[in-house]
């Protein structure tokens, strides 16, 4: 069955991020410093030097690795995902407990690349002016928890286990806040 959690925009948060920043670093900066524990990257738009894409390798193999591709630039990109906590540590993202997560989607256009993937370190901020105009609009929701969680077999993280490649997984676990509770768990 589909898990369904029900929340509401609590602020809408926009941010003009730097020439020459790493877009995703730039991502967690806004994240923390605005204390967004469960949101939406609404919208992300501008250009880039380059973008360092999470995509699969494989078309039709249900078991398909993935890979981090770079794509040099320059490039238009756009862009939107979900924010929230880690439980837990390890992935491809290097997740560590407690921290924020974003997973973002991001599309790319360059002269000769079309590409979309999940957005990851290395994928950098153009600017042939000092003030940039790439600009990222983000939701802070209340009464929804995300919490991705990287886990497998073990006693670890709570009976969630510890991330390993070879028995290990990343979800999202979704849960309903009690708003009776002040943002306490139900």
């Amino acid at each position: 069955m589909t898990k369904i959690a029900t929340g509401s925009i609590q602020r809408i948060v926009y941010a003009r991020l730097e020439p020459q920043a790493d877009l995703l670093r730039s991502l967690f900066e806004v994240i923390e410093k605005e204390d967004i524990r469960t949101g939406v990257v609404l919208d992300m738009t501008g250009a880039l030097e380059r973008a360092r894409l999470q995509h699969f390798q494989d078309v039709g193999d249900p078991g398909s690795k993935v890979s981090v591709v770079e794509i040099p630039g320059p490039m238009e990109a756009s862009g939107s995902g979900v924010i929230g906590r880690c439980v837990g540590d390890g992935g491809v993202g290097n997740y560590r407990d407690g921290e924020p997560y974003v997973h973002c989607h991001l599309s790319v256009n360059s002269a000769v690349h079309t590409f979309m993937g999940h957005l990851m370190e290395g994928t950098i901020i153009r600017s042939p002016h000092p003030v940039s105009h790439f600009t990222v609009v983000l939701a802070e929701v209340s009464g929804v928890e995300l919490q991705m969680v990287s886990g497998g077999p073990g006693d670890e993280n709570g009976g969630r286990g510890t991330w390993t490649r070879q028995d290990g997984y990343v979800y999202h676990e979704l849960r309903q806040l009690d708003p009776t509770q002040n943002g306490d768990n139900e």
